[in-house]
């Protein structure tokens, strides 16, 4: 019963494209919904069972108000938590949090109320971990991009494409990395350092004391030769993502003068191929791009002006650098 009860409003949720509703009053509906849902499964499962058992019920009005508040409630704030859990990792992962509810019930039960673990109880709990286990590989794997992790990878690049100019103390190297995506994120020692560090610890980055002028020694960063292999790997071969995102392309686009001519041409032309698909927009209706002069708002219909302007002009330099990339591979 539990684990039809607690699973079954989890796999309605996973198999609903994993729309997790935003906003309190969406949290709130969805809630109770999920709560009604849950309480119904179980009656309709219990219900054989109870029906045997009727000429022992106890009719008081007092323990069937008590039972039915602490279901609605504790139902209600269990699927509260687990709708703002999704909201923070994919819906499989925040889904799979609440098929634990059958387990934690039979260890509640024999905890607190001595009840008997007996053998259909003890397997029917380890199918359940073996099925939390089971599902939580796939959805860890296809889960929706980490943003500390996609973050960290762009920080990493600057981090090398800078040093791979010149050896730098952390306070310049942090002004430049700034400079160039600050307005974006700004950059912090907190972010810096240890960036540094995973670097250092993959032998990519290499630190040596340099005498400071009136003051203690600073540290000063240098790029190993391993160090220069990985950053023109990561500028021969973006991801999709470092294509399509502006903010994270520019930082791509500052240290593309370091691989060869062939690589630069790659970079050069996915980034013209995704400038150039008709599908990129930022507003949609039923699977179509809507043009500027279909939108209602004066401001949305100023995002696709600004944005056609800019990839028209990015579009032209693209097509021109292209050119001179290629002629030079040519000769």
């Amino acid at each position: 019963m539990g684990l039809c009860s607690a699973a079954l409003p989890s796999v309605l949720i996973t198999l609903g494209e994993h729309r997790v509703p935003t906003g309190t009053v969406s949290l709130l509906l969805a809630t109770t919904t999920l709560t009604c849902a849950q309480m119904a499964v179980a009656t309709f499962v219990s219900a054989p069972f109870a029906a045997t058992r009727v000429s022992h019920v106890r009719w008081e009005p007092g323990p069937w108000a008590a039972a039915a508040v602490l279901g609605v409630v504790c139902s209600g704030l269990g699927w509260l938590a687990n709708t703002v859990l999704m909201q923070r990792v994919t819906a499989v992962q925040g889904s799979l949090v609440s098929f634990t509810a059958p387990v934690i019930s039979v260890l509640l039960g024999t905890t607190i109320l001595g009840e008997r673990l007996s053998p259909p109880r003890f397997v029917a709990a380890g199918i359940v971990l073996a099925a939390i286990m089971a599902f939580s590989v796939p959805s860890g794997r296809a889960g929706r991009p980490n943003p500390r992790r996609e973050v960290r990878a762009i920080l990493e690049l600057a981090i090398l494409g800078f040093l791979s100019e010149q050896a730098l103390h952390a306070y310049e190297l942090r002004r430049r990395i700034s400079a160039l995506m600050g307005h974006v994120r700004p950059v912090s020692d907190g972010s810096l350092y240890p960036a540094l560090h995973r670097l250092r610890r993959q032998e990519l980055v290499t630190r040596r004391a340099e005498p400071g002028s009136g003051g203690p020694p600073r540290q000063v960063f240098e790029l190993t030769d391993a160090g220069r292999a990985e950053l023109r790997r990561r500028l021969e071969r973006p991801d999709e993502l470092e294509i399509s995102d502006r903010n994270k392309y520019f930082v791509l686009l500052a240290f593309l003068h370091l691989p060869s001519a062939d690589a630069q041409a790659r970079v050069l032309r996915q980034r013209l191929e995704f400038l150039q698909d008709p599908r990129r927009g930022f507003f949609v209706d039923d699977g179509r791009v809507l043009r500027q002069d279909e939108l209602r708002s004066p401001f949305q219909a100023g995002i696709q002006h600004i944005a056609r302007v800019t990839s028209s002009a990015e579009r032209a330099w693209l097509t021109d650098m292209l050119a001179t990339v290629e002629s030079t591979t040519a000769s």
